[in-house]
């Protein structure tokens, strides 16, 4: 392998994980999503902080959702379910360089 090969491999395995945690991320919010918190626990903080990392991620998935389906009324988060599949098939797709 020369050194160009070994930066690639490594930069794929990189972002690879960073993908993967984001995946992991997306499933500690959903199941945060159903036990209900308290404002003054510790527990608070780390799902705040999880919202606030998975959030930005979201949001573009639920803009466009709403510009062609009423999803307002609809019991399950859609947007997320979509951005959850999203990273999912991202994990999946091998880097080919």
């Amino acid at each position: 392998m020369t050194d160009t090969d070994t930066f690639v491999y490594v930069l794929s395995r990189i972002l690879y994980l960073f993908v993967i945690g984001l995946w992991v991320l997306m499933g500690i919010r959903a199941i945060l999503s159903w036990i209900p918190l308290d404002d003054d626990e510790e527990e608070s903080a780390f799902s705040r902080a999880v919202f606030l990392i998975t959030e930005p991620l979201i949001v573009p998935v639920r803009s466009l959702l709403g510009l062609f389906f009423d999803v307002e009324g609809c019991p399950v988060d859609v947007a997320f379910f979509i951005t959850f599949m999203i990273i999912g098939a991202v994990a999946v797709v091998p880097i080919a360089v």
